[in-house]
């Protein structure tokens, strides 16, 4: 029987690889493609002062397919056609398409560990590490407050999130969601708890027009420096790990994501802007990026300057991506959104497909 669950698996890990890549090949190819047009060509069009010659810019691309073998997209995400990167610098960036499409699928193939959120607070909630406090959750079309006990009638949804001492509830869709997408609030008023279009949230709502599986969390607050940055959103370092079979879990990336405007997520996919920092110091990059390579020296609203701003915590921040690599040791790569309140560190979600802005050669090691 043992031999016959290894045949098994070993068949649904190929077969896993294949439908990945059949079906990522067009889907990709559309939103690189659409990418392209919407934030990277109007990024080229805007820095033609500071671009290299076309001349330059033609020859370093034919290099790049050659050398990854896939189309460099990447030379325009990240403006690389800009006279500030030297071709050597050019060649340590690393393409998307090439860690998406071949590698992704050979080192994360147990990604429901993280993508399922549902799963992912059941393996949180016994890791001993902070995670948001879910109030309910909707799982195959059932309801479960925080014990897993069904809710299934009007009066004991009321009474749970009435219980809570929140004023605002944070809604995500619980699988395979990305980028805050889908993502939105629930508030208290007077007459009850209402969505952002001001619909009534009830079980008819949560039920039958809510589709698939979600989880309802408290929000977690900024520690007081990173809130004197933006206090709007929730803000989360991004910090990548990876962890190889024959090492111990490492930090090799981390960026600090911060809303803009009246948005409540950080994600650049809706408005927000990446700021580096340094794993070591804690201290952050002169410049933030948005999606559409605009770049920012101080956060827009609150004026504060980037180069000023160094996260003393910043340790504590690194200590528990390590901790949690270390549980969810199936997964290489990992990029975990971690938020730094005043009671410590809290882990929001793990990726595992997490954006690779400004990575460089550290990923070869996992290839």
């Amino acid at each position: 029987m043992a031999s016959f669950n290894e045949s098994i698996r070993q068949f649904n890990t190929r077969y896993y690889r294949l439908i990945l890549k059949l079906n990522l090949w067009w889907k990709w190819s559309y939103y690189q493609n659409k990418r392209f047009k919407e934030s990277y060509f109007p990024a080229f069009i805007k820095y033609k002062i500071e671009r290299k010659s076309i001349w330059n810019i033609v020859t370093e691309l034919i290099e790049l397919t050659f050398k990854f073998k896939c189309l460099p997209y990447h030379y325009f995400r990240y403006g690389l056609y800009r006279k500030r990167f030297d071709f050597e610098t050019v060649k340590k960036f690393f393409p998307e398409t090439l860690f998406y499409y071949k590698i992704l699928p050979k080192i994360n193939t147990h990604y429901v560990l993280l993508d399922d959120k549902n799963i992912f607070e059941s393996i949180m909630k016994g890791s001993g590490l902070k995670y948001p406090e879910t109030i309910l959750k909707k799982k195959n079309g059932t309801i479960y407050d925080n014990k897993n006990e069904r809710i299934t009638t009007e009066v004991q949804l009321r009474e749970l999130l009435d219980k809570t001492d929140e004023s605002v509830i944070f809604c995500k869709p619980a699988s395979y969601s990305s980028g805050g997408k889908g993502i939105f609030l629930i508030r208290k008023t007077k007459d009850g708890w209402t969505t952002n279009d001001q619909k009534v949230f009830d079980l008819h709502l949560l039920k039958d027009e809510m589709e698939s599986d979600w989880i309802l969390q408290k929000p977690v607050k900024n520690c007081e420096k990173i809130a004197r940055i933006h206090n709007r959103s929730t803000n989360s370092f991004r910090v990548l790990t990876v962890f190889k079979a024959d090492s111990e879990p490492r930090v090799i990336y981390i960026s600090l994501k911060l809303g803009t405007d009246d948005n409540y997520t950080d994600n650049a996919h809706t408005g927000g802007l990446y700021v580096g920092v340094d794993h070591q110091t804690g201290q952050l990059h002169k410049k933030g990026f948005d999606e559409k390579l605009n770049e920012y020296d101080r956060h827009p609203l609150s004026k504060k300057i980037f180069e000023n701003i160094k996260i003393d915590r910043i340790k504590e921040v690194t200590d528990y991506a390590i901790k949690a690599a270390a549980i969810f040791s199936d997964l290489t790569v990992v990029g975990w959104d971690i938020v730094l309140s005043d009671e410590g560190p809290y882990i929001l979600e793990g990726n595992s497909s997490s954006g690779l802005d400004a990575l460089m050669t550290e990923l070869y090691d996992v290839i």
